[in-house]
């Protein structure tokens, strides 16, 4: 995969992690993603109203398609806590998580690794995090926790 610039002025490699992130295999597309993309560009060379009412109208209709869907929820494995403080002296509590809902880390290409894989250098590990909620700790003191879930190649 090279990382030559494309016609669309966006890197080939970056094409490529765009389609990975929609779940798509970009040898499928057949060049229909640089099609859109120059067209894109053309529109904006050549009319920036439409170009922006266009994209507009894509934010919307993806805001509106997001609203439809279903929340989906899953519940972590337990891995381990790494207890450290916060600025104020209060505790604050980071549980790292693994579940298999979230996708394996990549490697410095953009591709899945092997399980087999020992080297953790260059990796692009995905992960979900948790709002910050406030409890009470062992001791009785307002503390924060956050969740931190991982795929558990």
């Amino acid at each position: 995969m090279s990382n030559q610039g494309s016609s669309t002025g966006i890197p080939s490699k970056s094409l490529h992690l765009i389609a990975e992130q929609m779940g798509v295999d970009f040898s499928e597309l057949g060049g229909q993603a640089e099609q859109v993309w120059s067209m894109l560009n053309d529109l904006r060379d050549s009319n920036i109203d439409a170009y922006y009412a266009f994209i507009q109208k894509q934010m919307e209709a993806s805001k509106t398609e997001l609203s439809n869907k279903a929340i989906a929820y899953f519940t972590p494995k337990k891995g381990f806590v790494v207890k450290t403080k916060s600025k104020a002296g209060s505790s604050v509590f980071v549980n790292f998580c693994h579940h298999h809902v979230i996708q394996k880390p990549l490697d410095g290409d953009g591709k899945p690794i092997n399980e087999k894989r020992v080297d953790i250098s260059d990796l692009q590990i995905p992960l979900v995090v948790s709002d910050v909620r406030n409890l009470v700790d062992a001791l009785g003191k307002n503390a924060n926790a956050v969740d931190v879930v991982v795929h558990p190649w």
